[in-house]
């Protein structure tokens, strides 16, 4: 287990027989009261690309330099054109 914030944690990565679904399992514990933990699954999906070999090398580079996991890196993208998006989008939504 992992210290973390007054507390110890453990992740696990479960896939599913099928192999197209990722959750992740984690258990923490709180160090001043053991009695006190949590259990939680976070569900996941799994996103394949293709893009150039000149693109990927110094995308793995970027990551390299920045000291930044793939994952996260791809994940703030997007979630930073999602939410430039959102905000730009009229009241009401989309009808």
């Amino acid at each position: 287990m992992l210290a973390e914030n007054r507390s110890l944690r453990n992740a696990v990565t479960l896939i599913s027989t099928n192999e197209k679904y990722t959750f992740k399992l984690f258990l923490r514990q709180s160090l001043e009261f053991s009695e006190d933990f949590s259990v939680g699954l976070i569900w996941t999906r799994t996103m394949a690309i293709q893009m150039p070999e000149e693109t990927y090398q110094r995308m793995k580079a970027y990551l390299k330099r920045h000291q930044i996991k793939q994952k996260d890196f791809v994940t703030r993208l997007v979630q930073a054109e999602v939410e430039k998006d959102d905000s730009a989008a009229p009241e009401g939504g989309n009808e």
